[in-house]
This record gives structure tokens, sequence and C-alpha cells, in this order.
């Protein structure tokens, strides 16, 4: 099942339109130097907001599959749950994609700086945490803050829920999850599994 028909995410419609619209302009006027840069430009903004399309690898009901791209840069276990972090380049595609299949979800958001934050410093990030169905995905956007979308009700695997303009996704998991990722592995999202659950 296709999730998308969008070559590109909507968030990047009005740059890459400017853009080409520019290098049109620029080179109609004989400006073929400001014409090279509004192309290159044009180019950089199709790359940021390109929308991949993606098919989850399994559909089964205890899957959790990936809600960003990027690299697994953290595992944590804690007592109630397991916790997966990853990190999104300037590089990656930047679609957040439901990392399971729910009939709720509701977003919660706390004020702060952008960046990156060392674990003693995290109170300083900005931070917005989505609650859906039994797993949690907390975002620190290191640009600005993401576009979330919480106005339905429910969501399917892998169905895209927002646009992350870069930074870090922590998914907490239930404690009995059965992991198939490692630290440094490459995840996409909507597409790759990150873990699945255990019946005991």
């Amino acid at each position: 099942m296709k999730t998308t028909t969008q070559i590109i995410a909507k968030e990047g419609f009005g740059g890459v339109l400017l853009c080409g619209a520019l290098a049109i302009v620029f080179y109609a006027l004989c400006l073929y130097a400001a014409a090279t840069i509004a192309l290159l430009l044009t180019a950089i903004s199709i790359a940021f907001f390109r929308n991949a399309e993606r098919i989850p690898d399994e559909r089964d009901s205890g899957v959790f599959i990936a809600p960003i791209d990027g690299e697994v840069s953290s595992i944590l276990r804690t007592e109630n749950s397991v916790v997966v972090e990853v990190k999104n380049s300037f590089f990656d595609p930047h679609l957040i994609r439901s990392p399971v299949q729910s009939k709720k979800i509701s977003l919660t958001k706390r004020g702060g700086l952008f960046g990156s934050f060392k674990e003693n410093l995290s109170y300083l990030a900005q931070k917005e945490t989505l609650k859906i169905g039994k797993v949690q995905l907390t975002l620190l956007p290191s640009l600005k803050p993401s576009r979330i979308y919480t106005e339905r009700s429910a969501v399917f695997l892998g169905e895209r829920i927002g646009f992350f303009y870069g930074g870090r996704a922590q998914l907490e998991l239930p404690l009995k999850t059965e992991l198939r990722i490692g630290l440094g592995s490459r995840v996409y999202a909507g597409e790759s599994i990150i873990a699945f659950a255990r019946s005991a």
C-alpha cells in the first residue's frame, strides 16, 4: 500500500517553485550566474524536501518501524522501556512516519533551544512528544519546529504524520521488545523494522 504520490513534500512546494521561477527570470534577463545559483538552490530544495515512497518491510501487528530516516545513535534500556535514538542529518529525507498503527495519537510541546545537547543539558532543548498507541516518539529539532499533523484520530503503520527539519528522534518502546537494529544502523522512515513486540 502506497502512502503518497507526492514526489516533494508539500512543505517544500513554495521554496521549490520560487527558486525555479527565479531561475527562469534570471535566464530570460541573461543573468546567467544568478540563474545558475537559482537552479542550484532549486536542486537543493528538491533534495531536502524529497518524499521517498516507503512501504513497511513487514506489517505484523507487533512490528515497530523507523519514524525518521537516519543513523541509530543510541540504544538505552530503562526499567520500563527501550529507547532508540535516531539522528537525522541535513542530507536525509525529512518526513516523519508513524512507527505503529494506532487509533490514538496526541502531541505535546516543550519550548527551548534548537540544537544538539548532551544528556545533562537536554532540558535546554525544545521537545515535541507524540504519543502513538503503545509508543512515544520524542523529536528534538536542531533547525526549526517540526510540522506535525494530529488532526486525525487514527494512523496506520508508516503513514506520513509530519515533517522534521533535522535533529534527533527518540522512540520509546515497551520493555518487552526484540530489537532488529544496532548502534550505527541506517534506518528508513516507514520501511525499516526497529523491533518486534514479544508475547512473553
